[in-house]
């Protein structure tokens, strides 16, 4: 596989990760990853955002300790920022130079029990918060002719299984929310049906890192070294699996 490259982004605080991992073919900057397996590359597009003015944010620490190869493919990440519409060209733009096999984004969602694949990005932003511009767009579609929804092409099912084979904490998470995670979600998604017909894609959310919940008490948490080998074992699955497995991964609410 060809070396992984870097991309920079914004530093600590309020702010989306994009990895791009791509199997068998150099990928992108930023302390990022990509996969690289024969002719294949598979990109995964990381994002993390810390909406709450967190001193770290923990999908992004865990992405930088990802090994560059997982399962024969070569890992590439970068960091985008946590703004609509810029978070997701940025994204665009680096699927565009590099033509990844996978796109995956990380973030982090504060109060979540393990490391959550999603389902689903719905088109709509509805922004409880501004983001790092001071945006805060209210029921807006993020693409005036986008679908209503898309769903994630990943082996989301398979990500699940291999993550708790780890033995780390996982679910299937069935909402993104409506801010910038789901955001870059649903662009990466988007762009995979008009110009990617190829590509597989999806979201990761990851919880809080243990030093984030000292005065948190009874909020969930995992130590930054456990997330990365979740996030690692949901490439494995990402990468090894074609066809999503047949297990239950529906709530009753």
């Amino acid at each position: 596989p060809a070396p992984a490259l870097d991309l920079s982004g914004s530093g600590p605080g309020p702010r989306h990760l994009s990895y791009i991992h791509r199997m068998g073919l150099s990928n992108h900057s930023a302390q990022g990853c990509t996969a690289g397996k024969g002719k294949r590359h598979e990109g995964i597009s990381h994002r993390v955002r810390s909406v709450w003015r967190e001193s770290i944010n923990p999908a992004w620490e865990a992405v930088k300790c990802i090994r560059n190869e997982i399962a024969g493919a070569e890992i590439v990440t970068m960091q985008i920022p946590t703004v609509v519409a810029k978070s997701i060209a940025k994204v665009h733009e680096k699927m565009q130079e590099l033509r990844p096999d996978i796109v995956i984004s990380i973030g982090q969602a504060g109060g979540r029990f393990g490391v959550t694949p999603e389902r689903v990005a719905i088109n709509v932003t509805d922004a409880r918060i501004p983001d790092n511009e001071g945006n805060q767009p209210i029921d807006e579609p993020i693409f005036a002719d986008g679908d209503a929804a898309y769903f994630s092409n990943l082996p989301v099912k398979a990500m699940v299984q291999e993550i708790r084979n780890a033995g780390y904490p996982s679910t299937l998470s069935n909402t993104a929310g409506t801010y910038i995670c789901n955001h870059v979600m649903y662009g990466i998604l988007y762009y995979i049906q008009k110009e990617f017909p190829n590509v597989r894609g999806g979201f990761i959310h990851v919880p809080y890192a243990v030093s984030q919940v000292v005065n948190k008490p009874a909020t969930p948490s995992m130590a930054i070294a456990d997330i990365t080998a979740a996030l690692e074992a949901a490439v494995k699955a990402a990468v090894e699996y074609e066809q999503d497995i047949k297990v239950i991964g529906g709530e009753t609410h």
